[in-house]
């Protein structure tokens, strides 16, 4: 692993890595990437001596951007905090996603009733920071007029898009030379591959705890969107989750009966009603919106931590299986994140539900 310290003028400060005989070193390395999110984030304490602190200091300057070069990776990402420890000899580095900095350019409120393709709004947003459109599994004939309440920034703007054309976003870098030579955007209908692989507990992984938390468990829902457009006039019902003429309420009832509160002196369970807000103003998407939130929150989420053993080759967002006989765990789960250190030589992974 090498990881090359860039200025804000995409030139080469300097290099530090695991296995240079000379310059500077890594230690305490860990890199994270999150499926949902589509962000990853980079810490590392980048080690100098006598005589480089000042090249060091330069190197990691807040602001400066790295590229981290792996064999099988290449990423780009924005130094955001670097704490200097002169004793120790160390400088301690947090960095995020380069196109969390890339992508921070401001838009106003927007609603100019224009029905674009999925491509046509993500280089909308992106254009100005020099990203292209690399893998879009939604076709250009699938249009969409959106509505923006407020100003945001870029990477909020396409959050907004992704989430209305029910897509995940992924940015990627191209490195040639030291140099950064292309930016892109893909969105995927699901990032991440089935790849058919079993993590048997004791092989394939270690260390595996179970969490579960009923933090955010509701339900009910009682969804809004843009200018106060409500459900109040849809209806649904598959069986579970339904609605009530007039209300602006979404009901599931399997969770009511399981997880409703009993009201007291009657056999009658009432709803734990939780809020939901989406930048729409079309009572279908809003209901359909409402209807994913309300199936991920009517139960305790339940998640698996683990360490994995050997070269098991997992991404971010990938479909996997879990099997422990000692906790009588037998899932197929999704790779929520994925924690890398190349120092250490581990990788731990939270999965979850698909």
């Amino acid at each position: 692993m090498i990881i090359y310290f860039l200025d804000r003028g995409m030139g080469v400060l300097g290099l530090a890595s695991l296995a240079l005989p000379e310059g500077f070193s890594i230690q305490d390395d860990k890199l994270k990437e999150e499926a949902e999110t589509a962000t990853r984030t980079l810490s590392f304490a980048l080690l100098y001596s006598d005589g480089t602190d000042a090249s060091a200091k330069e190197m990691s300057q807040p602001g400066n951007y790295i590229v981290y070069q792996s064999e099988s990776r290449s990423h780009f990402f924005t130094i955001i905090d670097s704490d200097i420890d002169a004793d120790e000899m160390r400088i301690d580095v947090y960095a995020e996603d380069g196109e969390l900095d890339l992508l921070n350019d401001s838009f106003p409120a927007m609603d100019d009733g224009t029905a674009r393709s999925l491509p046509t709004w993500l280089t909308y947003f992106s254009g100005n920071a020099g990203f292209t459109i690399g893998t879009c599994e939604v076709g250009a004939s699938a249009t969409k007029a959106l509505t923006f309440t407020s100003p945001g920034t870029a990477l909020e703007r396409l959050q907004g898009v992704a989430e209305a054309f029910g897509v995940e976003l992924d940015f990627s870098f191209t490195i040639k030379s030291f140099a950064l030579t292309g930016k892109f955007i893909s969105a995927y209908i699901r990032k991440g591959s089935d790849t058919g692989s079993m993590l048997r507990d004791g092989i394939e992984l270690s260390n595996l705890r179970i969490t579960r938390t009923a933090e955010k468990l509701i339900t009910a829902v009682r969804p809004e969107g843009s200018d106060g457009v409500t459900i109040s006039e849809s209806v649904y019902d598959d069986g579970d989750i339904y609605t009530i003429s007039g209300s602006d309420v979404l009901y599931c009832r399997s969770a009511i009966t399981r997880y409703g509160r009993v009201i007291s002196g009657s056999q009658t369970r009432k709803a734990i009603v939780g809020s939901f807000e989406y930048d729409t103003s079309s009572a279908g998407v809003l209901l359909s919106e409402a209807i994913k939130h309300l199936k991920k929150y009517s139960a305790p989420i339940i998640e698996y931590e683990c360490d994995l053993i050997g070269d098991v080759a997992l991404s971010a967002g990938d479909t996997v299986r879990i099997a422990s006989e000692r906790l009588g765990i037998y899932k197929t789960v999704r790779v929520l994140s994925l924690e890398t250190s190349e120092c250490s030589m581990e990788r731990r992974a939270v999965l979850g539900s698909l």
